[in-house]
C-alpha cells in the first residue's frame, strides 16, 4: 500500500494551513512597516505663512549676497592693488573668498 507524503486528509489541511499561515504572515510584515503612525499630525499652512516665509527666505539670500558681493568686490580690489599675475588670478580670488 502505498503511503501519502501528509498521511491522512487531515495532514494535508494542516500542512496548507501552515503555508498560507506563513505566507499572509511573510506578507503582512512589510506592509505594517510601510503605513505612517497615525498620531502624526500633519501641519496645516496658510498661503499667507508659506508667503511670509518665502519673503523671509528671499531677504535672508539677498542679504547673503550682498555680503558675498562685498567680499568679492574686496578681493578683486586686493588683487588689482598686489598686480597679481593672470594665471594666479582665480587662485587668489578662491583663497580670498575662503578667508
Amino acid at each position: 500500500m502505498q503511503r501519502h507524503p501528509f498521511g491522512t486528509p487531515l495532514g494535508r489541511l494542516a500542512a496548507v494551513a501552515i503555508g498560507l499561515g506563513l505566507l499572509v504572515s511573510l506578507c503582512a510584515g512589510p506592509l505594517a512597516a510601510q503605513t505612517p503612525p497615525p498620531d502624526k499630525p500633519k501641519a496645516a499652512s496658510t498661503r499667507s505663512e508659506r508667503a511670509a516665509a518665502q519673503a523671509a527666505r528671499r531677504k535672508q539670500m539677498m542679504e547673503r549676497d550682498a555680503i558675498l558681493r562685498a567680499k568679492r568686490t574686496a578681493c578683486l580690489q586686493e588683487r588689482k592693488d598686489k598686480k597679481i599675475p593672470i594665471l594666479e588670478r582665480p587662485r587668489f580670488i578662491r583663497d580670498c573668498m575662503a578667508r
